[in-house]
């Protein structure tokens, strides 16, 4: 149920409507927004009771507060296979996990904003990556028993973050095309074509000079060519001369002739690929005619100087120097086409880019890239059983690690601080499954560095204690699953399980306990990992930060960590994005609603295929796009473009409409759902119920089914649906604020009961978690539940009593637990003093007040 309040007037508009917002919160709100229009319409939504909006915003003439913000610097990975830091993200869509399955899923549309930072952010460092964010935002983590979400500021630190596992790569549509450079090409010229082409500049009444003023040729070299001093011509001359003889065809009986020999490719390609990847460790341009590359072994170098001769047609010297080889590779044209096409390869030391075609191309091709670099940079650890990579140059870690990610090879990365001189940035494989996809995707050119490789996969075992699969620990996934199945275990601990031992465990259940092995399968097989983390409150360094809403999934992959959906809460439909005000596509028209449209997918279908964008899953978005259809394609003013909205819903409703293009009005509408009028002096309300403003005004205008109204401070003016104006009877309300809390029951005790219904709808949402679809209660209950209870006795008195014999039936029904109703008045005296007995007290704060007032 929503509670609605509008105000236009001289006061605070944010402490009118967040005041009128806690007389109605009897409705029970799991999230609130205000919008306020001044120079611009401002709207701030969160989830929970209406106090935690107000912590957020004192007010909204100054100082907005800020939400769930990462660091502007946060690397996001886009559905295009890109890594974009967030603060340049656009409109870019991303990957998310889809938490039921827990796999990626790619091509999440997001939206974009920008807060002013707090003084103090959070850092957050796993073995793979670190990321700075507010401390609102929320994390996905496990203490040992499932998946939860948490604030980086309730982090201890014992607990372990998501991180992916693996990330999705489709390659680009569009392939990356290069382009040609320039190469010297000659005609060979005969003794016939030299005399002719002598004979067209005679009679085309010419001199060698005037050819010079007309062509840029000089006069010197004409005539050597035509006196058969030189036995060719450059192509470029030769078509400046056909630009100015007549009759000039030449061409097709001259010999073509290539001075440079060189071919380009038109495409990327798997050696094209390699060559970039071992330039990019090991090479550089000696001279705008030479690249030059250093190696200690020869195998290397021959190796590259055969892919030069696959990809370009040349190959290169080698030469021995002191301790260590040689290759060049000469050319001036192929400089000026790596110049061309692949200017980043130009960088200084230290400054090392990957080209961002590489970020597009074929899985394979990747492949090959990273072969490159690590048959440059790579080298095995046969002491730590683990391949590493070592550079100076952060961002181009980063990004081979999100290179490897694609493939499925998780790497840690680690920084050397090295005082006076550069950090350097390492990344370390060694868990066995990266391990086995390196040597099968990768691998290495020196053969002693493959035979390390061989040597550290024979050695290694399935066990990884950096990161584990499974987010449960072994005692409480023993207790909860593995007990029930009759494996037994000597010794059972708080540690988590690795997935050697998941496999053990898969072994044991042999055909049997399907569910529970599909469960282990799902964990197992996931995209999603579990790290651990250290955390350490910062000053913030930024004037900004950073905040996405994401669709659906309500996630995405910033800095390698599973971020939450900055703004969106993912427990039932409980979220700031589902919570009022919602604007239209230019945020132009806000709109709150109590009430339910019953076409509303049948009218979101048409206004998206009209290009309209929603944010939300609600029914309420719709009605702000409606108005904003006629609004501002038909030039109708507000309340037009309401009616003509109105018209086409099916079900019921009760709304308020703002628009910052006539700020001096509120327009509202309803049918079916409570819609009523506060008159004030030189203000006026609209809300769903009197109590909202009868701080300020005791006289009110209820509107019927099928009215519109429109709203100023000094005016108020009824319409039917045909907008014929109405004459209303305004109502003066002898109730105090109590009474008004009522809802003009006689007692808060039947107004209770007609509630039941609602509350209970209320109760169970924010308790199924979308995440696992758990149901999730606070520490103290799940604790309660996990100590062995063998009887339960409720207590209460009066309709709570009637309510108890409810629960006892529900409670037998689902657990089979012995449960008792008893009398609060008679429990003192013969109260059960089991310490295993759950007793549950049950009170009616209505009855109580009845009774009391």
């Amino acid at each position: 149920m929503c509670g609605i309040i509008g105000y236009i007037g001289f006061r605070n508009t944010s402490e009118v409507l967040l005041d009128g917002l806690k007389r109605l919160e009897y409705r029970g709100y799991d999230s609130a927004g205000i919008g306020v229009i001044g120079k611009k319409l401002q709207v701030f939504k969160e989830v929970g009771e209406v106090t935690e909006l107000e912590k957020k915003i004192p007010t909204l003439k100054g100082y907005i507060g800020v939400g769930h913000c990462l660091h502007p610097e946060t690397l996001v990975c886009t559905a295009d296979g890109r890594l974009s830091r967030i603060s340049e993200l656009g409109d870019q869509k991303v990957l998310s996990i889809n938490f039921n399955n827990k796999k990626l899923e790619n091509g999440k549309n997001q939206k974009l904003m920008k807060h002013k930072s707090p003084e103090y952010l959070f850092k957050i460092k796993t073995s793979f990556s670190e990321f700075k964010a507010t401390g609102e935002h929320r994390v996905f983590i496990t203490e040992g028993e499932g998946i939860k979400e948490k604030k980086i500021s309730d982090l201890t630190g014992d607990e372990l973050i998501a991180v992916p596992r693996i990330l999705l790569h489709h390659p680009s549509g569009s392939i990356k095309r290069f382009h040609n450079v320039p190469v010297e090409r000659h005609y060979k010229l005969s003794p016939k074509l030299r005399k002719k082409l002598r004979e067209l500049r005679i009679k085309n009444n010419l001199t060698r000079k005037e050819v010079e003023k007309k062509t840029g040729i000089p006069e010197k070299y004409l005539g050597r060519i035509e006196r058969g001093e030189r036995n060719s011509i450059e192509d470029q001359r030769l078509r400046k001369l056909e630009n100015i003889y007549d009759d000039l065809k030449i061409r097709d009986n001259a010999e073509l002739t290539y001075i440079n020999p060189v071919f380009f490719p038109s495409k990327p390609t798997d050696e094209l690929a390699q060559i970039i990847g071992y330039f990019i460790g090991d090479g550089f341009f000696h001279s705008n005619r030479c690249i030059r590359f250093k190696d200690a072994r020869k195998e290397i170098l021959d190796k590259y100087n055969k892919l030069f001769k696959i990809v370009f047609n040349l190959e290169g010297n080698i030469r021995k120097r002191k301790n260590y080889y040689v290759l060049d590779i000469n050319s001036k044209y192929l400089v000026d086409w790596f110049r061309k096409n692949i200017p980043v390869l130009f960088r200084k030391t230290g400054e090392e880019e990957i080209p961002d075609f590489i970020f597009e191309v074929s899985k394979k091709q990747i492949s090959h890239f990273l072969k490159g670099i690590y048959d440059a940079e790579g080298f095995v650890s046969l002491k730590a059983r683990q391949v590493c990579i070592t550079t100076t140059n952060k961002a181009l870690m980063e990004k081979i690690q999100f290179l490897l990610l694609k493939l499925g090879i998780l790497a840690t990365f680690y920084i050397e601080n090295r005082g006076k001189w550069s950090n350097t940035y390492r990344l370390h494989i060694n868990d066995k499954k990266s391990l086995k996809i390196f040597k099968r995707c990768i691998g290495f050119t020196a053969k002693d560095k493959e035979e390390k490789l061989n040597e550290i996969l024979k050695k290694s075992k399935n066990l990884n204690f950096r990161f584990t699969s499974f987010p449960y620990k072994m005692r409480y996934f023993y207790n909860n699953y593995l007990k029930q199945t009759g494996i037994s275990y000597h010794h059972v601990g708080d540690s988590y399980c690795t997935d050697l031992k998941l496999e053990q465990i898969l072994d044991k259940l042999g055909n049997n306990h399907q569910r529970i092995k599909n469960m282990i399968k799902q964990y197992l097989y996931s995209d999603i990992i579990w790290a651990r983390f250290n955390i350490e409150k910062i000053k913030s360094d930024v004037e900004y930060v950073w905040d996405i809403e994401v669709e659906h999934n309500n996630n995405f992959i910033g800095n390698l960590v599973i971020q939450h959906n900055s703004r969106w809460a993912t427990h039932g439909d409980v979220t700031k994005s589902n919570a009022h005000p919602h604007t239209d596509c230019k945020e132009n028209i806000a709109v709150v609603h109590n009430g339910v449209i019953e076409n509303f997918k049948q009218l979101k279908q048409k206004l998206e295929q009209k290009g309209h964008k929603f944010t939300s899953d609600t029914d309420t978005e719709v009605l702000a796009h409606l108005i904003e259809e006629k609004y501002d394609k038909k030039k109708q003013n507000l309340e037009d473009a309401v009616l003509s909205a109105v018209k086409k819903v099916k079900g019921s409703y009760a709304i308020v409409v703002a628009c910052k293009d006539e700020p001096d009005k509120l327009v509202g509408a309803r049918k079916e759902s409570p819609l009523v009028i506060g008159v004030g002096d030189n203000e006026n309300f609209i809300a769903s119920d009197i109590p909202a403003f009868l701080k300020y005004t005791n006289r009110v205008i209820y509107l019927d089914d099928d009215e519109i109204c429109t709203v100023t401070k000094n005016s108020i003016d009824v319409y039917d649906k045909n907008k014929k104006k109405i004459t209303k009877e305004e109502k003066l309300i002898n109730w105090d604020i109590k009474d008004a809390e009522k809802s003009g029951f006689p007692h808060f005790m039947l107004k209770e009961i007609y509630e039941q219904p609602d509350v209970i709808h209320q109760v169970l949402r924010g308790r199924i978690s979308e995440v696992d679809r758990d149901i999730t209660f606070n520490e103290d209950v799940e604790n309660l539940l996990k100590n062995g209870v063998d009887s339960i006795h409720i207590v209460a008195c009066g309709t709570s009593f009637y309510a108890g014999f409810v629960g006892k039936y529900i409670i037998e029904k689902l657990t089979d637990i012995p449960t008792s109703v008893d009398l609060s008045s008679e429990y003192r005296y013969f109260g059960y003093k089991n310490q295993s007995s759950l007793v549950i007290g049950i009170t009616q704060s209505g009855e109580t007040a009845d009774t009391l007032g």
